[in-house]
């Protein structure tokens, strides 16, 4: 996913059919967009509602290829470097970053200038189901099956490693924030304390993480996003008990406490 909380910008996944359609939120409710040129899920997002960008992916063979989004339809724009899935991808239409994901040894990152992709600093840590917030230049990646509670800065060259979170997460619903006051959530923990598992978000002042407020609905390999901590939109994904189907629960969180949004079409 990508965009704000009043302008949010779904796409690709799998229901468990991989799927190409796109939906944009406007605050109050869900409504279709432009297709994507190719269906894909475990793809990164990055971007606004009218500005979007979408890449890499498993169709399901994992795949490079990136599109660009006008607010309305889809069109090719350069291919990454390597092919990857499962991998957190943040940023503009015209300064993404992508990095980590599989295959699982995958530490790699890149960075994206409007229509070609570049090498960036590695990863200290490969991984898969890592996710990503903030900019191509200020961002952090955190979780994954590998690194677990990991979190990592970049300033636009070298990554470097910060205070782990309270709770290990893969397959994170998304980020929102700067990497001075950001904010993850969704995802899932194959380890204790279990009370991590989907149904806590954290939040990231500069120094420490603090559990943060328990989503309405609790929700694995969703979307998400957001400019700032108070502003967090997340959607789909899925639960233990609904997987692989889907959801299309949408909620919003305002900084203290989550509360349930419209729900997708």
């Amino acid at each position: 996913g990508a965009g704000t909380q009043n302008a949010g910008l779904a796409f690709g996944g799998g229901t468990p059919t991989i799927v190409s359609c796109t939906e944009e939120y406007n605050g109050t409710s869900w409504s279709a967009g432009g297709a994507l040129n190719i269906a894909r899920q475990a793809l990164g997002g990055a971007g606004t509602q009218n500005s979007g960008l979408a890449f890499g992916g498993e169709t399901p063979t994992r795949v490079a290829c990136t599109e660009e989004y006008s607010g309305t339809a889809w069109a090719v724009g350069g291919a990454m470097i390597n092919a990857v899935g499962n991998f957190g991808g943040t940023g503009t239409q015209n300064a993404a970053l992508a990095s980590g994901g599989e295959p699982a040894t995958c530490c790699k990152a890149e960075e994206y200038n409007g229509s070609t992709w570049s090498s960036g600093g590695n990863l200290s840590q490969g991984g898969y189901g890592n996710a990503n917030l903030g900019t191509q230049n200020d961002a952090i990646n955190y979780g994954g099956n590998y690194t677990g509670k990991k979190a990592e800065t970049y300033n636009g060259s070298s990554w470097s490693t910060i205070s782990d979170m309270n709770c290990c997460r893969r397959a994170s619903g998304g980020g929102a924030g700067t990497s001075n006051a950001g904010l993850v959530f969704g995802g899932r923990c194959y380890t204790a304390p279990t009370t991590c598992q989907l149904t806590l978000s954290e939040e990231w002042n500069g120094a420490s993480w603090s559990i943060g407020a328990s989503y309405t609905n609790t929700l694995s390999d969703g979307g998400g996003g957001g400019q700032t901590i108070n502003t967090a939109l997340a959607f789909g994904g899925y639960t233990p008990t609904t997987f692989p189907t889907g959801r299309i629960v949408t909620e919003v969180y305002d900084g203290t406490s989550w509360s349930a949004g419209a729900n997708a079409i």
